[in-house]
């Protein structure tokens, strides 16, 4: 398709074709193709950014990458467009917002705007630890700050010596994976 060989526009067609092509593999429905496109749109804006070296503050671009995911997935796992686009209305606000009960005082004037007040927990969907939603709460930000400051698996990989002891457990693992390859498991897109 000529790549970067024919400029820049050309580049950023072909990448989004490219992802569009990969959204069609996945199933064919609309939800699919726009999930393609999206990601095709992303990859260009990224390619497009990094030309203008212009840095933003890690936190700011993580938080641009998390939402463009998240937009990606509602349009990705939806059953139809019009369920992608209930979900998306809903986490802009357009479905209307619910805050929990407990700030029901600091924020209920809200209401005359139209803001639903209830009893909602916002954390009922957290593990429970002993019923303290709190403590939920706090082992999943330690977890978070754990991935975020802890070495990855490739820099764990970096420091790893592969001497004998480590080539022998590595053989064993793959001597296992080997032998788990007769058991039978439905093809992954299959429903797709």
């Amino acid at each position: 398709m000529g790549g970067s060989r024919r400029g820049e526009i050309r580049r950023y067609a072909n990448l989004i074709i490219t992802m569009l092509l990969g959204g069609l593999w996945h199933g064919a429905g609309w939800t699919f193709v726009i999930w393609g496109g999206l990601q095709g749109l992303y990859l260009s804006i990224n390619h497009g950014w990094r030309k203008l070296n212009i840095s933003l503050p890690k936190w700011l671009a993580w938080t641009i990458t998390f939402l463009a995911v998240i937009f990606g997935w509602v349009m990705f796992r939806a059953q139809s467009l019009s369920d992608a686009m209930e979900m998306i209305q809903a986490m802009i606000g357009m479905k209307g917002i619910v805050i929990p009960g407990e700030v029901r005082g600091k924020l209920g004037f809200l209401t005359t705007f139209g803001l639903q007040v209830n009893s909602w927990n916002k954390f009922t969907y957290l593990p429970s630890f002993y019923d303290s939603k709190l403590l939920s709460f706090l082992v999943l930000f330690v977890l978070m700050i754990g991935a975020l400051k802890l070495p990855n698996t490739q820099e764990i990989a970096e420091k790893i010596d592969f001497n004998p002891f480590w080539v022998f457990i590595l053989g064993l693992l793959a001597t296992y994976y080997l032998l788990s390859l007769n058991r039978v498991s439905e093809f992954l897109y299959f429903q797709f």
